[in-house]
């Protein structure tokens, strides 16, 4: 058993690198907010681009159901 479990035994993990983090230096605290907001950053533009790839093949599909039910002239007449 460590040191930290036994004066602590219900301390969990976020607790843990919190007080790690607060004991950090500076320079060290503003690398790991950096990385955090970068992680962020990205997932949520790979979050942004998987909405609009849905809303894309959304309409796709969509024009492609209207255009199958629409007679093939009528489509020729459009060019």
């Amino acid at each position: 058993m460590s040191i930290t479990s036994s004066i602590h035994p219900q301390a969990n993990p976020l607790d843990a690198l919190m007080a790690h983090f607060a004991s950090s230096s500076k320079s060290v605290q503003r690398a790991f907010t950096k990385y955090i907001i970068d992680a962020y950053a990205e997932e949520v533009e790979t979050r942004r681009q998987q909405v609009m790839m849905k809303e894309s093949l959304t309409q796709a599909f969509k024009e492609l159901r209207e255009g199958k039910a629409r007679p093939v002239e009528e489509l020729f007449d459009e060019l």
